[in-house]
């Protein structure tokens, strides 16, 4: 995750149209970063344990789930200004239905007989469904206010 990270990175701070900025790669991270701790979270409430089986649920929500933030903002570049709705439409529909069908897969585990495997399906079907919403709520509603501090997206 941490080398899709840095990739990711390199490419945005390259210049190209898709993203040539620092703030536009902090910004993807705010979605993921939310939602790892609210899955934290939600762990603690359902008084889900962290094991040996499902420690391996948060890496794979955090390499999953930056690529919601990353395509939200990647179509807002390329709609532009004020185009909320459009990206919405377009890449939220994507994004909805890969995070869907991940959801689906990883939520088999959850009716599993061993612990740790049900858990860990838990812990993924939450996570990757809240930085879902996050990409898609969230995010959107952060763009218009750092476009009128200046910053570039």
């Amino acid at each position: 995750a941490i080398t899709v990270l840095l990739l990711a990175d390199f490419w945005w701070l390259s210049g190209s149209k898709a993203g040539p900025g620092i703030a536009s790669s902090a910004l993807a991270l705010v979605p993921l970063i939310i939602g790892t701790i609210w899955t934290v979270g939600c762990m603690t409430l359902l008084e889900i344990d962290i094991n040996i089986a499902n420690v391996i649920a948060i890496p794979l929500i955090l390499g999953i789930g930056i690529d919601n933030g990353v395509h939200v903002i990647h179509r807002y570049r390329l709609e532009g200004e004020g185009q909320i709705e459009t990206v919405l439409n377009t890449v939220g529909r994507s994004i909805m239905l890969t995070s869907l069908t991940t959801i689906a897969a990883f939520g088999t585990f959850a009716f599993g007989l061993y612990r740790g495997l049900s858990t860990m399906g838990v812990i993924l079907g939450l996570g990757i469904a809240i930085c879902f919403i996050l990409s898609t709520i969230l995010l959107p509603a952060l763009f218009r206010p750092l476009e009128k501090m200046g910053l570039k997206l």
